[in-house]
């Protein structure tokens, strides 16, 4: 039998709902691991040569996760019965949870931090002892394998629309995944140095 499959729909799932991961991750002190809080504090965090977005992406990922899944809602009701208020509803809460995150990003709100990144900026720890041990990082590479399938499924069935997009946000995940396989051969930061911005 054969199932007609929305592409759009199941990537934006996925992509809200890794997203909203990672930021509960983040907020219970889970993610990044602790054996690479350093790497990302003092090459990520606290870089100000990388934009906003790039540094603290965590801040905003449950916002920004909740607003993908809110235009995915959105877009698939719309593309259903057209607009009206369901619709206009979801939207609303797509662009108040996108404005939310951009401004987190930048103001870092102290109700979002993990308790270990509280402890290390304010002195009571060092990035080697500070909170749980955290979440093992192949569950986040199973995740953005699942993020990747589904772009190229989309490809595959013609939804270019949503490919450009998406693949941006890759490009960042790979970037990622270079920098940090990069500094675990050999030029990392000391991760008993204490943290301040």
């Amino acid at each position: 039998m054969n199932w007609p499959v929305n592409w759009g729909l199941v990537c934006g799932l996925a992509l809200g709902a890794t997203s909203i991961t990672l930021g509960i991750a983040w907020k219970l002190g889970r993610w990044p691991p602790r054996r690479q809080r350093a790497q990302w504090y003092f090459e990520w965090y606290t870089n100000k040569a990388l934009a906003g977005p790039y540094r603290s992406y965590n801040y905003a990922a449950i916002p920004w996760g909740i607003a993908w899944l809110a235009a995915t809602f959105a877009a698939v009701v719309g593309s259903r019965h057209g607009p009206d208020a369901i619709v206009l509803s979801g939207l609303l809460v797509a662009l108040l949870m996108g404005i939310a995150g951009l401004v987190f990003v930048y103001t870092h709100p102290r109700f979002l931090a993990p308790q270990w990144l509280r402890d290390v900026e304010a002195g009571r720890a060092t990035l080697a002892e500070a909170g749980p041990p955290g979440v093992p990082a192949k569950v986040f590479l199973v995740l953005w394998a699942g993020f990747t399938v589904c772009v190229g499924a989309a490809a595959h069935f013609g939804r270019w629309d949503i490919v450009g997009p998406l693949l941006g946000g890759g490009g960042v995940l790979a970037a990622t995944r270079i920098r940090r396989g990069r500094n675990e051969r050999g030029s990392g930061w000391p991760i008993s140095r204490r943290g301040g911005r």
